[in-house]
């Protein structure tokens, strides 16, 4: 599909997945998801696959997160994408040497019959 004709259905993943998804990427683009006047939208710029993750040397993610900014001037907003086994808005949290089971989960919640 031609660039421009697929570039006019980015906004139909922020829509699909709500505020569950906050960035994809192709090819081509990466896209952050962000909230406009009671719609999910997209904010797509050229995906360099040599890009540096650091954020012009101000990122803030730990643990080797990938920091990605909505402009590469003056920005607004930024995001860390997380490696495996790393989660929160700056990495900063592990889920490495732990396991949970559902019953550990939602065991508060379960009522004996």
């Amino acid at each position: 599909m031609h660039v421009l004709r697929r570039i006019k259905y980015y906004h139909l993943p922020c829509q699909e997945y709500s505020s569950n998804l906050s960035c994809f990427y192709d090819v081509l683009h990466i896209c952050l998801c962000y909230d406009y006047e009671k719609q999910r939208l997209a904010n797509c710029f050229d995906f360099n696959h040599n890009m540096k993750f650091d954020c012009l040397g101000q990122s803030v993610c730990e643990n080797e997160g990938e920091c990605f900014q909505d402009t590469p001037d003056c920005p607004h907003r930024s995001m860390c994408i997380c490696p495996i086994c790393f989660y929160g808005t700056r990495c900063q949290f592990s889920s490495s040497g732990f396991g949970l089971s559902l019953d550990a989960i939602l065991g508060y919640h379960i009522q004996p019959h």
